[in-house]
C-alpha cells in the first residue's frame, strides 16, 4: 500500500515572537550654566527610537534609546523652554526557535506614566515606566498535495495564489539642507520628521526608494510669548540592496526618523537641518500552486487525510489620513502656546461581536493663563481606524498611527484641538484552504462495482460535481460529458443528472 500523493510547499507569514516589556525611566537632569532656571514644570514626554533589531543565534536583540523631553517655564513668566536626555538601552529575548528564513520585527511603544519634579531650580528628577511591544514575523512552510500518482484516482484541485516574505533589509541615510530659521532664535523645542509620498519599486536584488521627508521645527524667540514653527521638505532617492528581490515582488517600507539635528555655522550664521532616517523594507513575492483539495479512487479501497492550512492570500498597503477633534472646558483667560499629539499602537478589539482596529490619540495643549503662567491640558480619545475595508480578526494588521499636525483654538472657555494623523503600514490577508495531506490506495481490495450503468440524481444549485462523482465512485469528466456540463465544477442551478458508472 504505497503512498500515492505528491507534495509541494507554500509559505505563510507567522509570528515567532509576540511580547511586551516595561522599561523604567529614572533620570536626574542637572541644568547647564546656559540653561534658564526652573520656575514650573509644564510637560514631560518620552519617545523611543530603535537603531538596531536583529537575531543573534537564539536571541532577538533590540538596541536604541529613550528620549526624555521636559518642558518648563523659567521665572518671571518667561517663554517655554526645554531640556532633553537620551537613555540608551539594549534588550535581549530568548527565542525557542530562531527563524530559518527571512524575518522582520515590529516595535511599538507608549509611555505608561511619568512623574517629574524640580528638586531645586537647576535639578529635575523624572521617574516613570515606558512600555514596549515587540512582534516578530517569519516564513513558515506549509505542505500541500499537488498530484496523485495513480491511474484510478479522481481528484479536485484549485489554484492557490500565495504571497510569501522573500527578503528584508534596511536603508539608513541622511538628508541635509539649509532651513529657514532666524539666527537669533532662543530655543528649539521640537525637531521632528516624517515621510510623505514614499514609493518603493522592486528590481533584481534591489529596491528603489523615492519620496519626501517633511521636517518640522518648533522654536521660541527672545522677548516673544508665542511659539514659532517652520517646515522643511527634503526629496530623497535611494537604492537598498536586498537579495532575493525581483521585479514581480511587492516591497513595503517603514520609515523612522532616527535623529533630527539643527546646526548653525558660526561663520556664516546659516542654520542647517540634518535628518538621519532609516527605512525598514519587507519584500513579498507572489507564488502560485495547483493544490489538491480532495481525491478518491474509482477502483480500489483507499484511505486519505485532508487538512486546512492558512496562507497569505493578499498583501496591500494601509495608508489613510484622518482627523480627530477633541474639546475640553478650561476656563477663561487662556491663550494657546503649542500642542503635541501622540498615538498608541493600533490593535484589534471586539466590540459587540464586531472586530475593530483602534488607537488612542492623546493631546497635550500648553496654554498661557491671564497671570502669564503656563499650563498643560491633556485629553485623550479612542478612535476606530478606517483603512477603507472591513476589519477581520484573522488578518494581520502591521500598521502604525502617526500624528501629522495639531491645531489649537480657544472659544470662550472651550479648548478645541484638531489632530491630523495617518495610518501607515500594510495588511496581510490570511486565507484558509483545504488540501489533501495523504492518499493511499489498497490495490489488493477492489471497490464494490456500481449496480447500474446509469443513475438518476437530482443535483442542487452550487453542488460540486466532484462530490457527486465521489458519492457514486465515478469520474467527474463522465458526468460532465453525459450532462453537457463542459468544464463546470459546480451546478449553476437545480437539475436532474444522469450519473454514468465508471467502467474499466
Amino acid at each position: 500500500m504505497a503512498n500515492q500523493l505528491i507534495s509541494d510547499t507554500i509559505s505563510t507569514t507567522c509570528k515567532f515572537i509576540d511580547t511586551a516589556f516595561e522599561m523604567p525611566v529614572e533620570q536626574e537632569f542637572l541644568l547647564a550654566d546656559y540653561d534658564k532656571a526652573i520656575f514650573k514644570i509644564v510637560k514631560t514626554n518620552v519617545e523611543h527610537s530603535i537603531t538596531q533589531k536583529y537575531i543573534n543565534g537564539s536571541k532577538l536583540v533590540l538596541e536604541g534609546y529613550l528620549k526624555i523631553n521636559i518642558y518648563y517655564q523659567p521665572p518671571e513668566g518667561e517663554n517655554l523652554t526645554l531640556v532633553s536626555k537620551k537613555l540608551p538601552f539594549q534588550k535581549q529575548f530568548d527565542l525557542s526557535q530562531a527563524p530559518q528564513g527571512p524575518y522582520f520585527i515590529q516595535v511599538d511603544g507608549q509611555l505608561q506614566y511619568i512623574n517629574t519634579r524640580a528638586i531645586n531650580p537647576t535639578r529635575i528628577d523624572a521617574r516613570g515606566i515606558y512600555r514596549m511591544f515587540v512582534r516578530g514575523y517569519t516564513v513558515c512552510p506549509k505542505p500541500v498535495g499537488t498530484a496523485v500518482n495513480t491511474t484510478f484516482a479522481c481528484y479536485d484541485s484549485r489554484e492557490i495564489n500565495n504571497f510569501c516574505l522573500c527578503g528584508r533589509g534596511a536603508k539608513q541615510f541622511s538628508v541635509e539642507d539649509e532651513i529657514d530659521l532666524p539666527p537669533q532664535l532662543e530655543k528649539v523645542l521640537t525637531a521632528d520628521a516624517r515621510c510623505t509620498n514614499m514609493t518603493l519599486t522592486a528590481y533584481k536584488d534591489k529596491v528603489n526608494l523615492k519620496g519626501e521627508i517633511s521636517a518640522e521645527v518648533v522654536y521660541t524667540m527672545p522677548d516673544s510669548r508665542t511659539v514659532q514653527h517652520t517646515v522643511k521638505t527634503f526629496v530623497f532617492n535611494q537604492i537598498a540592496e536586498i537579495a532575493g528581490t525581483g521585479e514581480n515582488c511587492l516591497p513595503y517600507g517603514e520609515f523612522t526618523a532616527v535623529n533630527v539635528a539643527i546646526t548653525q555655522n558660526p561663520d556664516t550664521h546659516k542654520i542647517n537641518c540634518i535628518v538621519t532616517c532609516c527605512v525598514d523594507i519587507k519584500v513579498f513575492r507572489k507564488e502560485s500552486v495547483i493544490a489538491l483539495t480532495d481525491a478518491f479512487s474509482k477502483k480500489y479501497r483507499y484511505s486519505k487525510e485532508t487538512r486546512k492550512i492558512v496562507c497569505d492570500d493578499n498583501i496591500r498597503t494601509a495608508d489613510k489620513i484622518f482627523t480627530v477633534d477633541i474639546a475640553d472646558e478650561i476656563g477663561q483667560g487662556y491663550t494657546p502656546v503649542c500642542a503635541f499629539a501622540a498615538a498608541e499602537c493600533p490593535a484589534l478589539h471586539d466590540e459587540e461581536g464586531e472586530t475593530v482596529l483602534k488607537t488612542k490619540i492623546t493631546v497635550s495643549a500648553i496654554m498661557r493663563s491671564s497671570e502669564n503662567e503656563l499650563e498643560c491640558f491633556v485629553k485623550s480619545r479612542d478612535v476606530n481606524l478606517n483603512i477603507g475595508e472591513d476589519i477581520k480578526a484573522e488578518n494581520e494588521y502591521i500598521v502604525s498611527c502617526v500624528p501629522m499636525s495639531v491645531s489649537v483654538s480657544v472659544e470662550s472657555q472651550t479648548l478645541n484641538v484638531r489632530v491630523t494623523a495617518a495610518v501607515q503600514g500594510f495588511v496581510i490577508n490570511h486565507m484558509q484552504v483545504q488540501t489533501l495531506y495523504s492518499f493511499e490506495e489498497n490495490t489488493e481490495e477492489d471497490c464494490a462495482p456500481a449496480p447500474d450503468a446509469l443513475v438518476l440524481y437530482y443535483g442542487k444549485k452550487g453542488e460540486k460535481i466532484f462530490d457527486i462523482a465521489m458519492k457514486y465512485k465515478t469520474d467527474t469528466q463522465l458526468i460532465r460529458m453525459e450532462n453537457s456540463l463542459e468544464e463546470a465544477t459546480t451546478l449553476a442551478e437545480d437539475r436532474m443528472l444522469l450519473i454514468p458508472a465508471y467502467n474499466m
